[in-house]
């Protein structure tokens, strides 16, 4: 029953229970009905929200973090553990020490809240910037039970704050490596940033600057006008510039180029100012040196100009003047040392107005006067005195002159001459003038160019008076030249012009005629020699000149082919001339000097040749009008050492001694005339091989027409019938001279007179009236060109045709004979020819001329027929050593009648070789002799 009576009673329990769960349930639906809501909303905002949500259980560590949470990080949701942990593990390495601290510090209540940027690790490795907040459950005992909060991505605005605090860096340090100074104040003046110039400009730190204004910065004069400024600035709203002189706290003063700019706000007002300030002290005082220097120079300039141009003591007083002005000085003066250097005196002074000048007290003064000052000079050490300390204690005399002197500063330079001070520049000045180094500097230029000017002066001097005597001396070389040619060429004129004279009688026999032969080309060969002298003299004299005249370039080159051609077959050599096509005909240039240079240098390839030959080129040169000349030989050769000697005059090479032939001027006259037509003689040699010559020259080209023909004039025997009676005065001072033309002149059947001198010319002149005179130049009483003014001042003598004569060897005199009033001259010796020639150019005289007739013939032919090279060598091979080395020993000593003996001692059947010597040795031909032995020995 018991039993029964329990389970009836839980039952009815359980009725009960049942019948009070009916009365909850519409309650319990409700509750349910809010919770759905709840869980709703809740899922609303986790997914409605843009950041994340967590909900961390502290005493369990169970972390609740929303999907938005984990997808921030690229989760997918439920990838990541709802743990703390997860959390942590998340941080950034270098974020967590800092996060956890401030979470700490939140729970243990010792800051007010939490919010705290971390990065966390995303799915894919990288990091994200999180901004988290939360709030937090504490239970009685202050003990932290849970917390929640939100995560938000901030990634884009940290990017955006690191590139902005980069972008602030980096203007700042460019701000700051900005040389000029700058700032920013409000409208109120106070200073909100500047910087690190400005800074270091006004000696102090950001921080004592920024708050600051200008009256806590500056001086008040320098605040008040800055204040100024800037309203003037506010009022117009435009930026302003300003120069001015700032003193800084610490005392310095600074020259400042500040422009200054507003800044505006609301409504278009000013809300502040930016500054850049720049120091422009070291270039105004850059700009002022370089303005000091630009006049210093321009002074300079006209200081040296004026040394130049000027009388020398009135430049050196004018300089003095102009540097003590520039210099703002009292005095400037020029001392000089006596020769031992133990005096001195001022020698030039000039003074400011009101000083009192000192140079005639200042005279011949010992040294000692002032013994360090000229201890110091004579070192060549400058002195700058800007006040009483700066002279040493122990230059006592110095300190006392000084103490009463009323120029208390000054300095010197010394003057230097060859290494040695021979004198000093000085400058004296107020107590208040302050002297730098530049003055020092300046000072030693100007005594640099006074020292020049001076030693200018003595050269020009010592030049002018060593021109003078070598005016003297070159007066004294020309009349001696004028006379040694007079005394050379007239007794030659006598020799070669009676050869002529001789030469027209028919009656000679052939031995007479080859007598006469002989001594005309002896003295053709004295002439050649004596005009090699003169020649040179005329260049060292410096008489020598270019005689353009135009010709038949190709008539030169065979005529001088033909020249040669007969003596290098005698030889056995070969002589060829080639020109190229384009070298032209017709040219200009002194047909004269190129016509000897080319015989001296083919003259001296066929003297020392002895076997193969010579040739000679011609081309177009390298430039437009210019001809290239090469003369080639396989000759001896010369040595390297001896060729740099080549052109000296009387020089000779080892081979040029050996022969023992020539003056040693061939080469050095053919080198000045070539240097004269624009060219230079080049040589390349090689002992044993040859040697090459080659010149270039330049021409003009001629044309055909301009070019003046020789005439090839027969001989004269008489004159042409039915022509007016012709009257010839002869007027020489000697009488050979005068007999070789009166005998040729009366020969052909002139009438002829003759005088001694000018005086006896005019009165044979006003009685007899000749057609022609001869007139001779230099002559006793009255010279040649006196009586040849006074015959052409006459209207008769106009019509009077005078020719001159002269032996001298300057084309200048030649030239004074035509302004004298002569027609014309004829250079002695003369040939005859160029004497009928000239009569017959002045006159219209006609002549007749002698027929070839059959004594000619016979003579002609009666002269030895020359053998060749080899046939000479193989008769010379048949004579005995001994006649070989006595004959090259008579040849080499020019000796013709012991030569005569032993050409006259060879064998009969030796007939070449007899005719050829007895030819050469007529005819002086030396050295064809000399070489046909040496080249025998070879």
């Amino acid at each position: 029953m018991n039993s029964d009576l329990t389970i009836h009673a839980l039952q009815t329990e359980i009725e009960k229970l049942k019948a009070q769960l009916a009365d909850f349930q519409p309650l319990h639906q409700n509750l349910l009905q809010k919770i759905q809501d709840i869980q709703e909303r809740w899922d609303l905002v986790l997914q409605g929200t843009n950041d994340g949500i967590w909900d961390w259980n502290i005493q369990t560590n169970a972390l609740f973090i929303s999907p938005r949470w984990q997808e921030m990080l690229g989760y997918q949701p439920s990838e990541l553990v709802s743990h703390f942990e997860t959390w942590h593990s998340l941080l950034h390495p270098q974020d967590r020490e800092r996060v956890l601290q401030s979470l700490q510090d939140y729970l243990a209540q010792k800051v007010p809240s939490y919010a705290v940027e971390f990065r966390l690790k995303s799915k894919g490795g990288s990091y994200q910037w999180i901004l988290s907040r939360g709030q937090a459950k504490w239970d009685n005992q202050g003990r932290p039970i849970r917390m929640a909060g939100s995560h938000t991505d901030i990634s884009e605005r940290k990017m955006i704050e690191e590139s902005l605090e980069l972008e602030k860096t980096l203007l700042r340090s460019i701000i700051d490596c900005i040389p000029d100074s700058i700032f920013y104040k409000n409208h109120r003046g106070i200073y909100l940033a500047c910087n690190q110039a400005f800074q270091n400009q006004l000696g102090k730190d950001e921080t004592e600057i920024i708050g600051a204004t200008n009256f806590d910065l500056f001086d008040s004069k320098m605040a008040i006008l800055s204040r100024q400024q800037d309203q003037e600035m506010t009022q117009s709203k435009k930026p302003q510039r300003h120069e001015e002189w700032v003193i800084y706290p610490d005392g310095k003063r600074r020259l400042l180029d500040t422009l200054k700019t507003p800044l505006f706000g609301y409504q278009n007002a000013v809300i502040g100012l930016i500054g850049i300030s720049r120091d422009i002290t070291d270039r105004n005082q850059k700009e002022i040196a370089l303005q000091k220097q630009v006049e210093r120079n321009h002074l300079l300039s006209r200081i040296a100009r004026q040394l130049i141009d000027q009388n020398l003591d009135l430049a050196i007083q004018d300089t003095l003047q102009k540097i003590g002005q520039f210099t703002d000085s009292d005095r400037a003066y020029m001392i000089h040392y006596s020769s031992s250097q133990e005096h001195w005196s001022m020698k030039y002074e000039w003074c400011r107005e009101g000083i009192e000048a000192l140079i005639e007290r200042s005279q011949d003064a010992p040294k000692d006067t002032v013994p360090w000052f000229s201890q110091q000079l004579l070192k060549g050490h400058s002195i700058r005195i800007n006040c009483l300390e700066d002279i040493p204690l122990n230059a006592k005399v110095e300190r006392s002159i000084f103490q009463k002197s009323t120029s208390p500063t000054l300095v010197v330079a010394p003057m230097i001459r060859g290494g040695k001070p021979f004198g000093y520049l000085g400058l004296e000045g107020s107590s208040s003038k302050i002297w730098l180094q530049e003055d020092i500097d300046f000072l030693k230029l100007v005594g640099e160019f006074l020292a020049i000017a001076e030693t200018r002066f003595q050269a020009e001097e010592a030049l002018k008076k060593a021109k003078e005597d070598a005016d003297a001396a070159n007066r004294a070389k020309s009349d001696f030249l004028a006379s040694m040619s007079h005394e050379l060429r007239t007794p030659l004129n006598a020799i070669l012009g009676f050869t002529q004279v001789m030469n027209r009688d028919n009656n000679l026999n052939v031995e007479q005629r080859q007598n006469i032969n002989i001594i005309s080309r002896s003295g053709e060969h004295l002439l050649d020699l004596i005009n090699d002298i003169l020649e040179m003299s005329k260049i060292e004299a410096g008489r020598i000149s270019l005689n353009k005249n135009s010709f038949d370039l190709y008539h030169l080159l065979d005529s001088l082919e033909s020249l040669l051609q007969g003596k290098a077959q005698t030889k056995g050599l070969q002589l060829i001339f080639e020109r190229t096509a384009d070298v032209s005909q017709y040219i200009q240039t002194d047909e004269g000097k190129l016509r000897q240079v080319l015989l001296n240098l083919l003259g001296n390839a066929l003297k020392f040749t002895h076997e193969g030959g010579i040739i000679l080129r011609i081309k177009k040169g390298h430039q437009f009008h210019r001809l290239l000349f090469e003369i080639e030989d396989t000759g001896e050769g010369i040595a390297p050492e001896e060729i740099p000697q080549l052109f000296e005059a009387f020089s000779q090479t080892k081979t040029g001694r050996k022969a023992q032939q020539g003056t040693g001027l061939g080469l050095s006259i053919s080198q000045k005339f070539v240097q004269l037509m624009g060219g230079d003689i080049q040589v390349s040699s090689a002992v044993g091989k040859g040697s090459l010559f080659l010149f270039e020259i330049t021409i003009e080209i001629a044309e055909e027409s301009q070019v003046n023909r020789p005439k090839n004039m027969l001989k004269v025997i008489g004159l042409a019938p039915n022509q007016p009676i012709y009257r010839i005065l002869v007027v020489d001072d000697r009488h050979e001279s005068r007999q070789l033309l009166l005998k040729l002149l009366l020969s052909v059947g002139f009438e002829v007179e003759e005088a001694r001198n000018g005086k006896e010319a005019i009165g044979i002149w006003e009685k007899w009236h000749p057609h022609l005179i001869w007139m001779d130049i230099r002559m006793p009483i009255m010279d040649g060109y006196e009586a040849t003014q006074r015959i052409k001042a006459t209207p008769q003598g106009k019509d009077t045709m005078i020719i001159a004569l002269t032996a001298s060897a300057f084309s200048e005199d030649c030239e004074m004979v035509l302004s004298a009033g002569c027609d014309d001259f004829m250079r002695k010796p003369f040939r005859e020819e160029v004497l009928w020639q000239k009569m017959a150019d002045y006159l219209g005289v006609q002549y007749v001329y002698e027929e070839t007739n059959t004594k000619t013939d016979t003579l002609l032919s009666q002269r030895p027929k020359l053998a060749t090279f080899q046939q000479l060598k193989d008769e010379l091979e048949q004579i005995p050593q001994q006649w070989l080395s006595n004959f090259h020993r008579k040849a080499l000593e020019c000796d013709d009648d012991a030569l005569l003996t032993l050409i006259n001692d060879l064998p009969p059947h030796l007939s070449y070789l007899s005719q050829t010597l007895h030819h050469w040795n007529n005819n002086y031909l030396f050295e064809q002799m000399i070489e046909l032995i040496e080249n025998l020995e070879k």
